[in-house]
């Protein structure tokens, strides 16, 4: 399964935004990209971990977003 987004095939993205209000007033957002549950879920399927309960699909897809947007961060400082 392909997560990341692909504009020549036509398939609807993988990733889905999440938006944060960063100022109420101005009306200004960020978008942040999110892993699905079910791409942990292949993922953890791909290496051999077959029984992954949902509670611990959402944690990891949670944490690996964070974690990738704050390498993202980093990277680009």
């Amino acid at each position: 399964m392909n997560v990341f987004p692909s504009k020549m095939s036509g398939k609807p993205d993988k990733l889905q935004s999440h938006k944060k209000k960063t100022d109420k007033k101005s009306g200004e957002s960020r978008k942040y990209a999110q892993i699905p549950c079910d791409s942990i879920a292949v993922t953890a399927e791909a290496n051999g971990v077959s029984v992954l309960g949902e509670d611990i699909r959402k944690q990891l897809a949670e944490d690996v977003s964070y974690r990738l947007r704050e390498v993202i961060h980093v990277s680009c400082a």
